[in-house]
């Protein structure tokens, strides 16, 4: 469309980021003759949307016409499993003599964005304290806290930066007190006008407080994407997750949303437990599937007894399990404490049947 040479055969492909890149076949006459030759354009993800933003740029010139009755049989872009971000392709183009293939790889400067900076307080209901009014930190004092994120492992796709990964700071789960790691969780930012669409996603860490902090374990959440309106969500890997009621104008100064709070607007209806006086995530979602379930398939009772042991529901497991819903750092079926009655409690005691869903879209 940015002139009358003819463009055809092309490739398409989609980064990690979200960037895409588009090659093609170009012949024509505009601008002196154009033999059948390989260009290359592009947008980031954070372009306006139906527009190849990219300048077109030349991958390989041909020298003279096609004088085949067929064309284009290889023609082919992909990104670069090594890295997730550069295109890899091959077309064909026609050099003195005759078609040939040219094999190429490109890539896109990286895009300067301001940070957008989120500071969350999300309790949850699980480990959480009403006498203190803090949560439990026994999976970090019991050593079972993974020094890696545990939501890849889940399932779970980031989107966008900082994404997937990351490495805890120097001491991070040394810190005792108010301020002692939980969990890990995860923070999204989603479109304001379509809350379904993640644009930023990443992992962080809770504090006993409520405090969602990054993974030097004070610092706010920093993604990587204009300072702009989003929903702001953030998920658990056995509690339901919670998101703003509304979108929220985010931008480098760093915006606080308290969740534990009432007065803080959620999105749907019931997204929240409420414990003694204040907000929680409900817990129970030992399939991160989601929904709370007692019964029926897919619920989440069963796993915890597969994980005791279906034959001794007795038993008891240590260690760092999603079914272990009040994340004191061991699953029990029966007796005081166990992990099953709190699902039955959320979904409701004398409606066994129910299920609860997560209130995000």
């Amino acid at each position: 469309s940015p002139d009358a040479n003819d463009r055809w055969m092309s490739g398409i492909a989609i980064n990690q980021n979200g960037d895409i890149g588009l090659m093609y076949n170009i012949s024509g006459t505009t601008g002196g003759n154009v033999y059948p030759s390989v260009r290359y354009t592009g947008r980031y993800r954070t372009d306006p949307l139906g527009q190849m933003t990219m300048a077109e740029t030349s991958i390989v010139a041909g020298a003279a016409s096609n004088t085949s009755n067929r064309y284009g049989d290889y023609g082919s872009l992909n990104v670069d499993p090594a890295d997730g971000l550069s295109f890899y392709g091959t077309a064909q183009y026609n050099p003195t003599g005759g078609w040939s293939t040219r094999m190429f790889k490109f890539s896109f400067p990286p895009l300067t964005t301001p940070d957008v900076k989120v500071s969350p307080k999300v309790f949850l209901s699980g480990p959480y304290d009403i006498a203190t009014g803090l949560m439990s930190d026994a999976l970090r004092s019991a050593g079972i806290l993974p020094a890696t994120e545990p939501y890849t492992g889940l399932g779970y796709v980031f989107t966008g930066l900082p994404g997937a990964g990351g490495t805890l700071g120097s001491g991070v789960l040394s810190v005792t007190g108010n301020n002692a790691i939980v969990d890990w969780v995860i923070v999204e930012l989603r479109n304001s006008s379509s809350p379904s669409t993640v644009l930023a996603s990443c992992a962080a860490l809770l504090q006993r407080d409520g405090d969602v902090v990054a993974l030097d374990g004070t610092s706010p959440v920093s993604l990587t994407t204009p300072s702009a309106a989003y929903f702001v969500a953030v998920r658990h890997r056995n509690h339901l997750g919670v998101m703003t009621g509304a979108a929220l104008a985010l931008s480098s100064t760093t915006t606080t949303i308290d969740l534990t709070s009432a007065a803080t607007s959620t999105y749907g209806t019931e997204a929240r437990s409420m414990v003694g006086s204040v907000m929680a995530m409900w817990t129970g979602d030992v399939t991160f599937n989601r929904q709370l379930g007692y019964t029926g398939v897919g619920n989440d009772r069963d796993p915890i007894l597969v994980r005791v042991g279906s034959t001794t529901p007795n038993s008891t497991v240590a260690g760092y399990y999603t079914e272990d819903t009040n994340m004191d750092g061991t699953v029990i079926y029966v007796g005081s404490g166990n992990d099953r009655d709190a699902i039955l409690v959320n979904v409701g005691s004398t409606t066994p049947n129910n299920i609860r869903s997560e209130q995000i879209p």
